[in-house]
């Protein structure tokens, strides 16, 4: 169950507090109601690979040009999760795209896998360019958790409101015992569109009163939670 998102899209994130969020949320009901829901919300929950060195954070932490984050991904609670996703998310520049590989939760057990095995169960399940990505940061770094609306335009700019975001450092144990914590950023707003949407999203997002920053919830978390 493999899939490589060959789309590149521009990414603009927006790192919000509380009382940006409602600011936002002004924004949202006056000058941005072109966009439209277009999923229920959902729970994310993520696992992030490193090196034993930290090459990733370290590499995001620059600003890299070009760099990859992989993570494991599924919705909702473990237990009932239909599937769980492997990505490897390559970023060059403002430009981002994923390879994804998909596996069937059930009998995978991951809930109650201690974490240092997670690499080894992983590994002959993932498909040779992901095995590569996984082999060069296959550390369990950092887990995390968020819910997350969606939105998009008619012309297909998309935009995702991410609230509720907790982390845990991932030192031993497994999934089910780990204790999230919240962060120190409360929301995170990102726009997504492809190069031909450029010009429209502009106009999208006319008035919206923030600037758009870097930022990565997984740099956020580890500064915020682990020594390195």
């Amino acid at each position: 169950m493999s899939a490589s998102d060959d789309r590149r899209r521009f990414e603009r994130k927006y790192p919000l507090t509380v009382a940006e969020l409602r600011d936002f949320r002004w924004w949202h009901r006056t000058h941005g109601r072109e966009f439209a829901r277009t999923y229920d919300d959902r729970t994310i929950h993520n696992v992030y690979f490193d090196s034993p060195d930290w090459e990733r954070h370290g590499d995001n932490l620059s600003g890299t040009s070009s760099r990859t984050k992989c993570r494991l991904r599924w919705y909702g609670d473990l237990e009932t999760a239909d599937v769980v996703v492997f990505e490897a998310k390559h970023r060059r520049n403002a430009v981002g795209h994923k390879d994804q590989h998909a596996l069937a939760a059930a009998g995978l057990g991951l809930a109650d896998l201690p974490l240092a095995r997670l690499y080894a169960r992983l590994r002959p399940l993932l498909p040779g360019e992901l095995r590569l990505e996984l082999d060069q940061g296959h550390r369990p770094a950092l887990y995390n958790r968020y819910r997350r609306e969606y939105y998009a335009t008619p012309n297909g700019i998309r935009m995702t409101v991410d609230t509720g975001i907790a982390y845990a450092p991932v030192q031993g144990g497994s999934l089910r015992s780990l204790r999230p914590i919240p962060s120190g950023a409360p929301t995170v707003v990102e726009v997504k569109y492809s190069s031909d949407r450029r010009v429209e999203a502009e106009v999208a997002l006319r008035r919206l009163p923030f600037r758009a920053t870097r930022s990565s919830k997984y740099v956020i978390g580890v500064d915020h939670l682990l020594p390195h």
